[in-house]
Formats: C-alpha cells, sequence, structure tokens
C-alpha cells in the first residue's frame, strides 16, 4: 500500500485528500437551507399548536389544533371557534 501511495504523483494524491475531505464534511453535515430555517421558525411559532407539545416531565400532550377543532363543533355560541380562528389566522401570517 505504501509502494502505491508512492508511485502517485503528489498533486493527484493532494488532489484525492482534499476531494475525499470535502465529501465527508458534506455527507456528515450537509450545509442548511432557507427552507431549513423556515421550518426552524414555523416549528417554533406554532409548536403548541400544530406539534406535539412537551408536558412535565417525557410526556408529550397532542397538539392543540384537535382540542380546538373538537371544541368549535361541540359549541353552539356566536365565540364558540374564536381561539380556532386566531390560531388559524397566526399560523397564516407566520
Amino acid at each position: 500500500m505504501d509502494r502505491w501511495f508512492a508511485s502517485l504523483p503528489k498533486p493527484l494524491l493532494a488532489l484525492g485528500v482534499i476531494i475525499i475531505g470535502f465529501a465527508v464534511i458534506i455527507l456528515s453535515d450537509p450545509p442548511r437551507t432557507i427552507c431549513d430555517s423556515q421550518l426552524e421558525v414555523i416549528r417554533e411559532s406554532q409548536q403548541d399548536f400544530l406539534f406535539f407539545r412537551r408536558g412535565a416531565g417525557a410526556a408529550t400532550k397532542p397538539a392543540l389544533i384537535g382540542e380546538l377543532i373538537f371544541r368549535c363543533r361541540g359549541d353552539n355560541s356566536p365565540g364558540g371557534c374564536f381561539e380556532l380562528f386566531q390560531r388559524l389566522k397566526k399560523m397564516q401570517a407566520d
């Protein structure tokens, strides 16, 4: 193996090491895109509404949207769906 490395031209060997290094860096931690950043912001802002919520300890609570939809369907008053619509409006703005 040492003879094989010694027989290779030094610039070719250096180029190969650099290419392999870049490949390892990119595959181990791919670059972040704008979409990744925006997805993270949406997840943080809508954590309790659309995504599971962390409760006390390691327990998770279901997303609030299901509870609000259930409450909206069961309520017969004019303001029964107000909180759901407010949360949907905030989600649309985010």
